[in-house]
């Protein structure tokens, strides 16, 4: 009887030590599959309050919101996001934009982040309208800041245009991107660098961030905004959505009302969306008008309380 006994305790022992093994590497292979993944984006997280998630733009991180963090960190829980493969961040092996997008869904989710307000710059303000898009109930309100659902009629300078009818072309700058080096990035930033800052200090500042960007994740960015087309999912939206356009690369009226045309239509079925215009801002308002920019913002989360 003892000997059984003995033996079925051996037995247990050798079954147990064998199912934590299986459970360890069940779980490392998890991990590790996470790993090969990529971590797509980098976070810092500053001050107390509701939470507002600021999202970057192409080829930036975030050092493009300069002071306006540390001002709004002052009310609020401030979680910044630099997306790898942009500015100082290193790229993961297979850029995504879906997938980053779909990691900071997954983000608020697993921090049960209480309906945090996306802030997004450009590139940012569109991952804030996908995401909201995906998961309306999990996004308290967007302000996009000169960040469209569509590239398209901006880009091609027809209304008319589609996703469809737009994808040569967003073949064409995937292609062009991904073939870039370093210094090639850097002249490509160089190239519209006029209209995206005023002065040669904040031209300089979006330099900086460019040339250290990925070509391959630039590639794939550009290509997912002029192949992607929101304007539709905009009608099932549960949040306000703040839009701010920047016109100040024109100097005559009628470009600002053809561009103020423009942004508006992008809105027309989102059921609470707001467009304000700034037409001395050139694409990065945090540099031309911060003042203007952090005013709108503050207006905006005033009205969600």
């Amino acid at each position: 009887m003892t000997k059984l006994l003995n033996s079925v305790s051996n037995s247990l022992k050798i079954t147990i030590t064998t199912l934590l093994f299986s459970l360890i590497f069940f779980f490392s292979s998890i991990a590790n599959s996470y790993e090969e993944k990529g971590k797509r984006f980098e976070v810092e997280v500053i001050g107390k309050g509701s939470p507002l998630i600021l999202i970057p733009g192409f080829n930036s991180d975030s050092r493009v919101w300069g002071g306006i963090s540390e001002t709004l960190s002052q009310s609020f829980e401030i979680h910044k996001i630099s997306i790898a493969g942009f500015g100082r961040v290193p790229a993961v092996e297979s850029p995504s934009l879906e997938s980053t997008k779909n990691q900071l869904i997954q983000y608020i989710e697993e921090r049960k982040l209480d309906q945090p307000i996306i802030i997004g710059h450009s590139l940012g303000g569109f991952l804030g309208l996908w995401m909201e898009s995906n998961k309306p109930a999990l996004v308290g309100g967007v302000i996009s800041i000169d960040g469209l659902p569509f590239i398209g009629p901006v880009f091609s300078r027809d209304p008319m245009v589609s996703v469809d009818t737009l994808r040569p072309h967003a073949i064409q700058f995937r292609d062009f991107y991904s073939g870039l080096d370093a210094q090639g990035i850097e002249n490509a930033a160089k190239q519209s660098i006029h209209l995206q800052a005023s002065s040669q200090e904040d031209q300089r500042r979006i330099i900086e961030m460019a040339k250290t960007s990925d070509p391959k994740t630039a590639a794939d960015a550009i290509f997912t905004l002029m192949s992607t087309d929101l304007r539709d999912s905009l009608a099932k939206s549960d949040s306000k959505i703040l839009l701010l356009g920047a016109s100040g690369g024109f100097s005559d009226e009628a470009s600002h009302r053809m561009m103020a045309q423009r942004y508006q239509s992008h809105l027309s079925k989102a059921p609470d969306a707001t467009l304000l215009m700034n037409t001395t801002s050139k694409h990065f308002i945090m540099y031309d008008d911060k003042p203007w920019l952090i005013e709108q913002i503050t207006s905006f989360l005033t009205t969600l309380d």
